[in-house]
């Protein structure tokens, strides 16, 4: 799990760890609506609303839906998407 350290999840992450566990998903991240995405990272979706990409800030948001931070990876993909981390 890869947690950034400005964000509160007041419920806590454990109903999220084990619905990645029991889905047996390669990778799982939460994501929140909000009224005004063009302020935040959002999931960009495809017609079957499965996730395929992120954007940072958009003039124009493809979604209401903003990154949380928080991120769940298979141990075979976790160090390849910590390599691709920069700060911001």
């Amino acid at each position: 799990m890869v947690y950034l350290g400005d964000n509160v999840i007041l419920e806590g992450v454990s109903s999220f760890a084990r619905e990645f566990e029991e889905g047996g998903y390669d990778a799982y991240v939460l994501f929140a609506r909000v009224e005004r995405p063009e302020r935040f990272g959002v999931g960009v979706f495809d017609e079957s609303s499965r996730l395929r990409g992120f954007v940072e800030k958009p003039r124009v948001p493809p979604s209401n839906c903003a990154l949380v931070g928080v991120y769940f990876f298979r141990p075979s993909h976790v160090f390849r998407a910590v390599e691709r981390l920069r700060p911001s």
